[in-house]
């Protein structure tokens, strides 16, 4: 019997600069060497990778919202133990420090039901603004106080539980006008997805890294409307 070993605690991170990776010119494929590598791995490989993204996304759009998160599920199960190895390990070592009192067996029910939120959290961007729209599907609690927030600016601070994205789009839908800070995906076709996805839900998206701090501050002090910042 085999016995997991925890992974070392993540490091602290630093405020950072976003700089998105500047596309090589055709002069770099004709320099030869690593300059052409460079060029082959930004226009051939990773625009394979951003093609699937794409087609995968589009794809799902024609396929009712629940079907998504269903499919989402089993892609979880199949798709996060084998890719996501790392992650799975911090998962199951963090529920076991939250819960020590619990059994194995509970533990692994804790990690099934995370590995399938990340499964539907991947296929249900494409049905964001349907899931937070479809009658029965979103329970709203507590939603007057936060119409108290239109009048003035207010920092908002959410967690990542669930689908955030569809906490996004409700929030927009209550008629607040929000502005979020992201952490943007490495993959560009992944990025786009995002911000077609959270500019479609009416949100304003500020730059990425610390550029954010001085455009947030100018919504906050407009008074118009609050500045959204995700945990």
């Amino acid at each position: 019997m085999s016995v997991l070993t925890p992974p070392p605690p993540p490091g602290k991170r630093k405020a950072w600069t976003y700089r998105p990776v500047a596309a090589p010119p055709l002069a770099d494929f004709l320099a030869g060497g690593e300059a052409r590598q460079r060029f082959l791995r930004y226009w051939v490989r990773d625009n394979r990778g951003n093609l699937f993204d794409l087609a995968f996304f589009f794809t799902f759009r024609m396929v009712p919202a629940v079907r998504c998160s269903h499919f989402g599920r089993w892609l979880g199960r199949v798709l996060v133990p084998r890719a996501y190895v790392g992650p799975m390990q911090r998962a199951r070592a963090n529920f076991t420090a939250l819960f020590p009192d619990r059994q194995p067996d509970a533990i692994a029910g804790m990690v099934d039901a995370y590995v399938e939120s990340q499964g539907r959290q991947m296929v249900e961007y494409s049905a964001v603004t349907r899931l937070a729209r479809r009658p029965g599907g979103v329970c709203h609690v507590g939603v007057e106080h936060l119409k108290e927030c239109r009048d003035g600016p207010v920092i908002f601070m959410g967690l990542h539980l669930s689908n955030w994205e569809i906490l996004m789009q409700c929030l927009s839908d209550l008629g607040l006008t929000l502005s979020l800070n992201y952490d943007p995906p490495r993959r560009r076709g992944r990025h786009w997805i995002v911000r077609y996805v959270r500019t479609r839900a009416g949100i304003a998206l500020l730059p990425p890294g610390r550029q954010a701090v001085r455009p947030a501050l100018r919504v906050l002090e407009a008074g118009g409307g609050a500045a959204s910042c995700l945990l």
